[in-house]
Formats: structure tokens, sequence, C-alpha cells
């Protein structure tokens, strides 16, 4: 009975060592929405909606090529969502002719009764560029 214990005891230890391990790195993950996003684009690279947020998180540090490649590849991924935020990046980018291509593009998305089932994608990047 005690070897029973023994064992379970020591298994005990090293279950809880590497669990401590694997949330240590995970904390580190997760430790604001920059690394989060950064981090989850890599693990699922098809995830169009982890593409756009990591996008935003690029654009508030000031890195507009960086996040105009991300909001491309969400682009890619699903078009008819993120092209408003990616027409904004281009205008950031001082890209005119491109940004006027890729909003009109937008413009096609868009319902004649009203704005699009999609506008609520637009995200930080639309209330950062009217100031």
């Amino acid at each position: 009975m005690v070897v029973v214990f023994s064992l379970f005891i020591l298994i005990s230890i090293v279950a809880s060592t590497i669990l401590g391990s694997l949330t240590r790195i995970r904390v580190r993950e997760w430790k604001n929405e920059f690394t989060l996003y950064g981090n989850a684009t890599r693990s699922l690279p098809n995830n169009a909606k982890l593409h756009f947020n990591y996008g935003n998180e690029l654009a508030k540090k000031g890195r507009y090529k960086d996040a105009l490649s991300e909001l491309e590849k969400a682009r890619s991924i699903r078009p008819a969502h993120y092209l408003y935020n990616l027409g904004i990046m281009y205008a950031k980018l001082n890209d005119y002719d491109m940004a006027r291509r890729v909003l009109h593009e937008c413009s096609n998305y868009v319902k004649v009764d009203g704005p699009s089932s999609h506008s609520s994608s637009s995200s930080s990047l639309s209330s950062s560029s009217s100031s």
C-alpha cells in the first residue's frame, strides 16, 4: 500500500510540474491581445477573424505594412468581411488608388436599403481613421 501511495505522490508531482510549465508558456502567449492574436494566427492560419484582429493590433502599434499583410490574409479567406479595414490601411499607407479600389469593392457588399451585416467588422481602424 505504501508503494502505491508513493507512486501516486510521484506521479502527482511530475504531472504538476509539467502542467505548471505549460501554464507559464500559455500565460506568456495570452499576455495581451497582440501576443494572443499573433500566436493564434500561427496556430490557426486559416482563421480570417484572427488575422483581422491581429492586423488591428499591429495597426494600433503603427505597424501598418504588417497590419496590411494580416488584413490581406483575412480578405483572402473571407473577402466580404474585411474590405473596409483593408481600404483604410491602404489609405494610411498613402496608397490612395488601392484604397479607392478596395473601398469600391467593399461597396459591392453593402445592401441598398442600409448597411450590410458585415459593417460591424470595422472595429478600431474605422474609429482611428476619423481622428
